[in-house]
């Protein structure tokens, strides 16, 4: 692993949760001396239009990037410019050709009546004014998305400090919140209607860090610079959270240690009988970091054991503990041995199919923390604090297992991640892989422009960065539009097998352009490879092109760096290069039954899901 990785894990480490200014510019200058490809980072050109003086929230802003996995080229618009900046095509913001757009509009700033002359105005005199920065800031954006294809981030707004009408507001029929609240949800309909647009939720975290403290009075009226210094971090962690998002960049893998962090006391000495997990204290701290990660198990995230103890022991606590609450079912892999820690999580990692850059690792030993920066440095590793008291809040602060959104295939994933344990002894037990493909008794079920697979599919755009061949985000009203377009389909495949459902975990976009079908999107979840599943969705997909009058299948590829270990598949399924412009290579195969594409296996069973149908 390089040094630059190491570099990174370290100075991550170093910052912490809540740095300070100066901290935040000291490690800006280190990092900013990175190898980006060496220190795995993605680079992204950023615009900012704001509302308000920007510029102190710059450098907390790309440090936090760094720490995220990315690398901002910041263009700051002057001050208070952000309608002049959207509508002009020959503005700066044009001229940086940003891929991230934040919006940072505080209504305070733009509609200041509705915070601070609340009182005086009529229910008529609210709506013009509402209506009248819905109009600018609305037209706005949707003149610039007509120019740019950009990600949106749109921060929402924060409810006063103190409500205008005191303790009436809980009861008036025309509340300053409600109003503000509103606005919000304008907003959201608006991210919805201009597309590729997200949501930024200020308000939420100005609430964790306490509005008062937030909004710091004397920079706001003196250099009109309201967020505070100490809470620099937490605007910044708000915004890289919602790029983590789209980016496909949300980790997947809560790597646990046992003694002194899922429960008090070192199992090996005191027994099952002595260690503290229960409703007094401290044993409640463990139980409730236990209770938060049984949260992400049920939002999707893996979870996963790594301790220096008898196996045996610990899963003797995991089966009959009554306090325990995270039990075997939840666990999709157990690394419990004497052996260092990276090597049991790089274990993990082969086993279930997932890059070791998908882990977050929790212990409270100094020293096994530090070894796993040292020896997997792309591991996200989270040192628990000296208090167990502060163990669940800890953990619950973490904001990098975020998706967009959560789908049936989210709220199961632990278990089927416990599933590909279990076929990875059946792989090891078998004589040879066609014995192996057999024993998973396969069945392929196919749905074309399916809505009740739309979360999914999207998700799996924004989320699948190895086997993705183009790598086009998409959000769920892009997919919709694509499954209610009349020369495109949505194929999503839901694989079941021996062991279990894994869900839906491949999907394309097929276009028609004249005789040709073209896959314009075809992924596949990395979990699921090695079993022949990609080939068959391929082949099965030229069929279906083929019976419906196409004759060529048209394979796209953009080589990225998380996709190009997958550069050479559509020639090993027997297509041919036509063309390749630097950016984007092109594959071709005529359609007709000779054609080795169009081969299906005989130990998969493919099924074509009754009833999927477009919608509206």
């Amino acid at each position: 692993m390089s040094d630059e990785r190491r570099i990174l894990a370290d100075i991550t480490a170093e910052l912490g949760a809540t740095p300070t200014a100066l901290a935040t510019t000291k490690a800006q200058r280190k990092l900013d001396a990175l190898n980006a490809d060496a220190a795995g980072l993605l680079e992204r050109r950023v615009g900012v239009l704001a509302s308000f003086t920007f510029d102190m929230l710059v450098p907390p802003l790309r440090t936090r990037a760094y720490t995220d996995g990315f690398r901002f080229d910041v263009y700051n618009a002057p001050y208070g410019q952000y309608l002049q900046e959207l509508v002009n095509p020959a503005s700066g913001l044009a001229s940086h050709q940003p891929e991230i757009v934040l919006v940072a509009v505080r209504l305070q700033d733009a509609c200041p009546e509705l915070y601070y002359g609340f009182n005086s105005l009529t229910a008529e005199r609210i709506d013009a004014i509402c209506g009248q920065f819905q109009a600018d800031l609305g037209g706005a954006l949707r003149g610039f998305r007509s120019r740019s294809h950009a990600r949106i981030l749109l921060t929402n707004y924060e409810q006063p400090v103190y409500a205008s009408l005191g303790l009436a507001e809980a009861t008036a029929e025309l509340s300053q919140g409600a109003v503000i609240g509103r606005m919000n949800a304008w907003l959201r309909s608006l991210a919805d209607e201009i597309g590729a647009a997200y949501i930024v939720d200020i308000d939420q975290v100005a609430a964790r860090c306490g509005h008062a403290r937030w909004d710091n009075a004397k920079m706001r009226l003196l250099a009109r610079a309201p967020i505070a210094p100490d809470c620099a971090w937490d605007y910044a962690g708000a915004v890289t959270r919602v790029v983590r998002a789209i980016s496909g960049r949300a980790k997947k893998v809560l790597a646990l240690d046992c003694d002194n962090t899922l429960w008090g006391g070192v199992l090996g000495d005191v027994g099952i009988e002595g260690i503290h997990l229960g409703h007094d204290y401290p044993g409640n701290a463990f139980r409730a970091l236990q209770m938060r990660a049984l949260e992400l198990f049920h939002r999707g995230v893996v979870l996963v054991v790594a301790s220096k103890n008898e196996l045996s022991n610990v899963k003797q606590v995991f089966e009959t503990h009554p306090e325990m609450v995270l039990r075997p079912e939840h666990i999709a892999f157990f690394g419990v041995n004497w052996e260092p820690k990276p090597g049991n999580l790089r274990r993990a990692a082969e086993v279930l199919n997932l890059g070791l850059d998908s882990f977050v690792f929790l212990d409270d030993h100094e020293v096994e923390c530090a070894m796993m920066r040292e020896m997997a440095p792309e591991v996200l590793t989270v040192q628990m604090p000296g208090d167990p008291a502060d163990y669940e809040h800890t953990l619950a602060r973490l904001d990098c297992f975020d998706n967009l959104t959560i789908s049936a295939e989210d709220r199961q994933r632990g278990a089927m991640y416990k599933q590909e344990a279990e076929r990875a002894e059946l792989r090891q037990g078998a004589t040879d892989l066609d014995t192996f493909y057999h024993g998973l008794e396969m069945r392929a079920i196919m749905a074309r422009n399916d809505a009740a697979g739309l979360a999914r599919a999207a998700q799996l755009t924004q989320r699948t960065n190895q086997f993705n061949m183009t790598t086009i985000r998409r959000t769920e009203s892009d997919v919709l539009a694509l499954m209610n377009a009349a020369d495109s389909d949505v194929v999503t495949m839901r694989l079941v097998d021996r062991f279990g459902d894994n869900g839906i975990v491949g999907m394309a976009i097929v276009t028609r352009e004249g005789d040709d079908a073209v896959l314009d999107t075809f992924l596949m979840s990395c979990r699921v490879l090695g079993r022949t599943v990609e080939q068959t969705l391929v082949a099965w997909l030229g069929r279906e092109a083929m019976a419906r009058g196409a004759k060529r299948l048209v394979g796209r590829y953009i080589p990225t760096k998380k996709n190009t270990p997958f550069g050479k598949f559509y020639e090993s399924v027997g297509m041919t290069l036509e063309s390749d412009s630097g950016e984007t290579q092109l594959w071709v195969c005529p359609l007709d039954e000779a054609s080795p594409t169009l081969r299906l296996p005989g130990y998969i069973d493919i099924e074509v899901q009754e009833g999927a149908t477009r919608t509206s």
